[in-house]
Order: structure tokens, then C-alpha cells, then sequence
């Protein structure tokens, strides 16, 4: 039996898989082993796995060296503790710039706008910083702000782990209503900001079409978010268990993935129309905020849809772990 399981691609594929994953789980335990330690211990597996001609030991040294992968990875993607960071200026108020590099998020007091490449009194520093300013303040994605605020670090809450959470997107401080904004708009064309710039037109039509709640319902079960829609209304979702419809997530990639493709594939046939509707998950991804389970599910289903290419069944397990390792090895902190 394990000697079929050795000859077998999909299962050892699900193995190597697996164990990268059992190592991005456990290298919060191996934050203090060196470099060079990691160098050496991936090059000696590798070597051995060279020369090693039985199957069974061969997998055995290969799990070995994908779980060491995996702690290394995580290890990587801890902040190095010589660099200067935007937590190292928090308690006092100093002059901020720095770029919009997502689209602002809408909250019923205020929208979130999250800024990178960040210069805190003209010296830069690493990490985003998270700026809360008032709903009527108009900022678009690529604009450069410059700023007055108190710098404050993240904090959970609730038993919500939110320092946690914002640093797995590399935020690592807020700003609340920071004095004297000063907003530049981006003269350079960004593809990003034409693909948000389309996705406020598409927005603006659907509420010149459908009265409100149903415009901002629409817009939620398309591309996730509930801000347009009225307190009460969101509390009766959440009382019947159906606020996830309106969160950017597996279902509303799976709605906008199966009804256009079952809509492109009568005009351009199976082949070209999963190559298009994989080039518009893309879209759809950056339009829903790129956020980590929009993705997952984005890429669970361009393999699915690159396996009706090629004419292969997808297998739900390898799928899963294919999609959980490629995630990780972007970001660990996933």
C-alpha cells in the first residue's frame, strides 16, 4: 500500500504540500535559529534527497525538507528588529506622507484609508499606517497625503486579535483624524486605480438603477462590504445568520466566476472563455479588496477552471493545500 502511495504524484504532491504547511504553523517557534543554520539544514536535505534512490526514504527527507521550508519562510517574514518602523513614533504628533496603495474602505463614521511607502518627519520607514478621516474628505487610491496625527499602535479587542490582523496585511500603526491633510492626486496611470476608478462607475449605475437598500445589497453580494446599507438592516442579517453574503469571500467569487463563465462559454467556447474568465477573476480580485479569503477562493477556482481546460478533474484535496501553500509562501502570516 505504501509502496503505491510512493507512485503516486497527486499523493505525494498532498504530502509535500501539507507539511510546507505544518512548518508555516510552527515557525513562530523557530523565530531564533539563523540564517546560515537554515541555509545549511535545506542544502543537506536537498543533497540527501539527491542521492537517496529508495522512494520511501526519498519522500521521507523531501517532507523533511518542505516542513524546514515552511519554518524558514515564516521565519523570513518577521519585521527584522534593526529596521525603523512607523511604531517607533507612536505618542506624539508628527508630520506623516505617504501613498494610498488600497482602495479607502467605507465605515459608518468614517472611511479607513491605508497608506504605504511612509516618511514620518522626511525619514522613511517601514510598515503601513491605517488613517481614519471624515466621510465627506474625498480620497481615491494612488493620491499622496501629507499629515499632522499621533501615531498609536493597534490594540485587540473583544477577543479579536486586531494588532494580529492588520499586521498580516503589514499595517502596524493607526492614525485617527489626523490635522491639516493635504491631498495630492497621482498624475502617473496605475492599473489598479483604473480598475477601482471603473468599479465606483459600475456602483454610481447600479444606484441610478435600484432604489436603496437594494443597490447597496447588490453591491455587497457582488463584490462584498456593507457600508451603504442601514444599521437596522444589518442587524437583521446578523440575526438570521446571513451577513456572510455581504462579506468578500468564496461565495461571491464562486457567483461572479460560474455565471460569467457559463455566460462567455456560448460566444467563446470552453477553452478561451476559462482563459478569460481566469484573466477577470483577477479583475475581480483587486475590485473586492484583495483581501486573504477573496484570494483563496480566487485561486481555488482558476484551478478548477484550468483542470476543465486540460480536461482533469480537479482533486479537492490537492486543490486545497495547492491554494493554502501558494498563500503562505506569499504570506506566512496568512
Amino acid at each position: 500500500m505504501f509502496s503505491r502511495f510512493t507512485h503516486s504524484p497527486s499523493k505525494i504532491f498532498a504530502v509535500l504540500s501539507a507539511m510546507f504547511c505544518f512548518g508555516i504553523l510552527f515557525g513562530s517557534f523557530f523565530l531564533s535559529v539563523s540564517l546560515i543554520t537554515w541555509i545549511f539544514i535545506l542544502c543537506v536535505t536537498v543533497l540527501v534527497a539527491t542521492f537517496l534512490t529508495d522512494r520511501k526514504h526519498r519522500l521521507f527527507v523531501l517532507s523533511l525538507f518542505m516542513f524546514a521550508f515552511g519554518l524558514f519562510r515564516y521565519t523570513q517574514s518577521e519585521i527584522p528588529k534593526n529596521i525603523s518602523t512607523v511604531r517607533d513614533f507612536t505618542g506624539q504628533i508628527l508630520r506623516i506622507e505617504g501613498d494610498v496603495i488600497a482602495e479607502p474602505a467605507m465605515r459608518s463614521k468614517s472611511n479607513q484609508i491605508t497608506i504605504g511607502n511612509v516618511r514620518v518627519v522626511d525619514r522613511e520607514v517601514f510598515g503601513h499606517v491605517l488613517v481614519s478621516i471624515p466621510k465627506e474628505q474625498e480620497i481615491t487610491y494612488g493620491d499622496h497625503l501629507v499629515f499632522s496625527c499621533s501615531l498609536q499602535i493597534p490594540r485587540p479587542f473583544n477577543g479579536f486579535a486586531y494588532d494580529r490582523y492588520l499586521e498580516s496585511k503589514g499595517t502596524l500603526a493607526l492614525c485617527r483624524f489626523p490635522h491639516e491633510l493635504d491631498r495630492a492626486a497621482s498624475k502617473r496611470f496605475s492599473l489598479i486605480g483604473s480598475i477601482f476608478s471603473f468599479k465606483h462607475q459600475l456602483v454610481e449605475k447600479m444606484k441610478h438603477v435600484f432604489p436603496e437598500p437594494h443597490a447597496s445589497f447588490l453591491f455587497g453580494l457582488v463584490f462584498g462590504g456593507n457600508s451603504g446599507i442601514d444599521g437596522d438592516l444589518q442587524n437583521n442579517f446578523i440575526k438570521t445568520g446571513t451577513s456572510h453574503i455581504l462579506a468578500a469571500s468564496g461565495f461571491n467569487v464562486s457567483l461572479f466566476t460560474f455565471v460569467f463563465f457559463g455566460f462567455v462559454i456560448q460566444y467563446f467556447g470552453k477553452k478561451r472563455g476559462s482563459i478569460l474568465t481566469t484573466i477577470l477573476i483577477v479583475v475581480y480580485v483587486v475590485m473586492a479588496g484583495a483581501t486573504a479569503a477573496v484570494i483563496r477562493a480566487a485561486v481555488f477556482g482558476a484551478v478548477i477552471l484550468l483542470g476543465s481546460v486540460i480536461g482533469r478533474r480537479a482533486h479537492m484535496l490537492n486543490t486545497l493545500l495547492f491554494t493554502a501553500s501558494l498563500m503562505l509562501f506569499y504570506n506566512p502570516r496568512w
